[in-house]
């Protein structure tokens, strides 16, 4: 399989090594990187990144929620994707505002300078005799920095008083 980039400019060439009698198996791709850069990776299957020991989760339901951003040096790389079966999908982009709107599924443009990406799918608490249950709302952010970054305090600066 190849994986190509909207201008079909970088291509990811997957190795299918299925296990025995048909059933699940890795796929195994190499892929280059020019230069330092941030990669945004999302799989419908788990997957490794390189030599990391981590199983990235899968983006089982097409939701476009389990998005991971890696910041990969210039040179060779790997990923490993744990399939359970045939046919499976791996979105994989040098990161970009298109790159961003395209595998969050968002439609509202994104700088590809701010190093925190808003998802779709705020979580709400459930109501509960007319009041909200909790005062906190989940708001899905993925980090494309090289570093965590660390939130201090939001404010709420278009909704309700």
């Amino acid at each position: 399989m190849v994986f190509r980039d909207k201008q079909g400019t970088d291509t990811v060439q997957i190795d299918l090594r299925q296990g025995c009698g048909g059933g699940p198996g890795w796929a195994i791709g190499d892929f280059h990187v020019n230069k330092d850069s941030t990669i945004l990776m999302r799989c419908s299957e788990e997957f490794s990144v390189d030599d990391s020991p981590v199983l990235w989760t899968s983006d089982l339901y097409d939701e476009h929620n389990a998005v991971e951003a890696f910041s990969l040096s210039a040179g060779h790389h790997r990923i490993f994707v744990r399939y359970k079966g045939l046919p499976f999908m791996c979105n994989i982009f040098m990161d970009s505002a298109d790159a961003r709107s395209i595998i969050t599924d968002t439609k509202e443009g994104q700088s590809s300078m701010s190093p925190l990406v808003a998802m779709k799918g705020a979580k709400m608490s459930e109501i509960v005799n007319g009041r909200l249950a909790s005062p906190y709302v989940g708001i899905p952010i993925l980090n494309a920095a090289p570093e965590a970054v660390l939130i201090r305090s939001a404010d709420i600066v278009d909704g309700p008083p």
